[in-house]
Formats: C-alpha cells, structure tokens, sequence
C-alpha cells in the first residue's frame, strides 16, 4: 500500500513539474509576444506625439500673428485714450489684489 501511494504521488508531482513546466513556456511566448507589442505600441504614440506636435506648431503660427494683431490694436486704444486705459489699468490691479488678499 505504501509502494502504491508512493508511485501515485510520484505521478503527481512528475505531472505537476510537467504542467510548470508547459506553463514557463507559455509565458516565456507571452511576454515575446507583449514586448513586440510594446514596441509597436510605442512606435505608435511616438508617431500620434508628433504628428498632434506639427499640428500645434502650424496652428501656433496664425494665432501668434492674431495676438500680435490684437496687441497692436490694445496699444493704439490706450494711446488714443490714456485716462480710460489708466482706470481699466487701475481697476484690473484691485480685483487681482483683493483676489489674492482673499486666499
């Protein structure tokens, strides 16, 4: 009866190595699999970087000479009208004093 237990048990433990065994391989081939995926992956995001990248920039560029339209057009209001610049001036620095005077 102990011989028999014995061989049964050797049986398991030879079937569970085997399974651990099948398993190491199956995960060596998963994580082959992931890192060529990963790399793929990342060559994607690279590439949506810089294409969202040159998209900023080429947009940048109107809005750039927009603002520097506008800026244009501030100053030559506060030339023509400096007592009203003065007091938007004025009036601009108190809310952003009692602003932070409030935190």
């Amino acid at each position: 009866m102990a011989s028999t237990i014995s061989r049964k048990r050797d049986q398991l433990v030879e079937e569970l190595e085997d399974q651990v065994s099948g398993l190491k391989r199956e995960l060596a081939s998963l994580r082959r699999s992931a890192s060529k995926r990963g790399g793929t992956v990342y060559d994607d995001v690279v590439d949506s970087a810089a294409d969202l990248l040159e998209q900023f920039l080429r947009r940048g560029r109107g809005t750039g000479k927009s603002l520097a339209k506008q800026a244009q057009h501030a100053g030559d209001t506060m030339r023509e009208y400096p007592v009203v610049a003065t007091v938007v001036g004025v009036a601009v620095v108190g809310l952003l004093a009692s602003l932070l005077l409030r935190r």
